[in-house]
């Protein structure tokens, strides 16, 4: 009986500390999604100023962006389209986005939005190190 309770003591001071750290672990991704789509919202409204957009033109760029999302979503989605024919997609889908804002937004506008792209672009990659940065590179942007 002895051995019995000083083999299960031994056990959850061995398990219990296990899980522990998985949770641990998730918590900060968990907080870490939340502050994203926060920060993204933030960035959509400091475009927004920085742009100097009117009403119209928040319209018009928040349901190109809700268009662009709805056919980026169906193209990933599509299990039928081999890696090739996603990326010609992906990139086609991309060149008529910029057309529609290029529209919408006046030419020293489109030229500011295009430059705060570019920085967005450059954090990306160095948030994805090296292998993002170069993946991006090799695709010519």
């Amino acid at each position: 009986m002895k051995k019995v309770a000083i083999l299960v003591a031994f056990m959850c001071a061995f398990i219990a500390p296990t899980f522990a750290q998985n949770d641990a672990v998730a918590a900060p991704l968990t907080n870490e999604k939340v502050v994203g789509k926060s920060d993204r919202r933030a960035n959509l409204k400091q475009a927004s100023k920085e742009l100097n957009l009117s009403a119209e033109q928040k319209t018009k760029m928040k349901e190109i962006g809700q268009s662009f999302k709805g056919k980026m979503m169906a193209i990933k989605s599509d299990a039928a389209l081999s890696k090739d024919q996603r990326k010609i997609q992906v990139g086609e889908v991309a060149k008529g986005h910029e057309a529609e804002i290029k529209a919408v937004l006046s030419p020293e506008q489109f030229t500011k939005w295009q430059e705060m792209k570019s920085i967005r672009r450059d954090k990306m990659k160095q948030y994805h190190g090296k292998k993002g940065a170069a993946k991006s590179d090799e695709d010519g942007q």
